[in-house]
C-alpha cells in the first residue's frame, strides 16, 4: 500500500480580489506556481495546518475559509485538502523556504488576476483545472 503525506493548501484571495501564489525559481527550469500549503503535523487537523502554513509560508493570516475538494495526487503521493480563505493581514513569511531561498531556488509571493490563471505554470499540474473551475464557482465568475 503507497503511503500518501497528507497535507492542506488555500486559495487565499488577497484585499485587492487577487490569489496569491508562491512563484518557484529554480535554475534551469521554468518557473512556476503553487498554492501556500503544506505537510498536516501530528496533532494537527487539516485547518489548524492550513493557517500554520499560511502564516510560514505567505505570513498571511485568514478569516472566512471554505472547504473546497479533496485530492490525491498519486504521483506526489499527496493527498490534499484544498479550501479557499480570505486574507485578513500579512506579515512576513517565517517558514524555512524563505530563510533557505537563494539565487538558485528562489520563493517569491505572487498575486494572480483570476484572468491570468489560465496562462500560468501552476503545480502539480493535476490541481490547476480544478482549482480554477472552484475559484470561477466560489466567486460566481463564468
Amino acid at each position: 500500500m503507497i503511503e500518501f503525506r497528507k497535507s492542506s493548501r488555500a486559495l487565499v484571495l488577497t484585499k485587492e480580489n487577487k490569489i496569491l501564489f508562491i512563484k518557484r525559481i529554480k535554475i534551469g527550469q521554468e518557473p512556476y506556481y503553487v498554492t501556500p500549503g503544506g505537510g498536516i503535523e501530528e496533532n494537527e487537523n487539516s485547518l489548524e495546518a492550513l493557517k500554520r502554513e499560511l502564516l510560514e509560508e505567505t505570513g498571511s493570516q485568514v478569516a472566512e475559509i471554505s472547504f473546497l475538494f479533496h485530492l490525491d495526487d498519486v504521483d506526489m503521493r499527496n493527498s490534499v485538502d484544498f479550501y479557499i480563505a480570505k486574507e485578513v493581514s500579512r506579515g512576513i513569511p517565517s517558514g524555512s523556504e524563505w530563510v533557505l531561498s537563494n539565487e538558485q531556488n528562489k520563493y517569491e509571493l505572487y498575486e494572480a488576476s483570476i484572468e491570468e490563471l489560465d496562462k500560468m505554470n501552476i503545480k502539480p499540474k493535476i490541481v490547476k483545472k480544478a482549482l480554477i473551475n472552484a475559484l470561477k464557482k466560489e466567486l460566481g465568475a463564468k
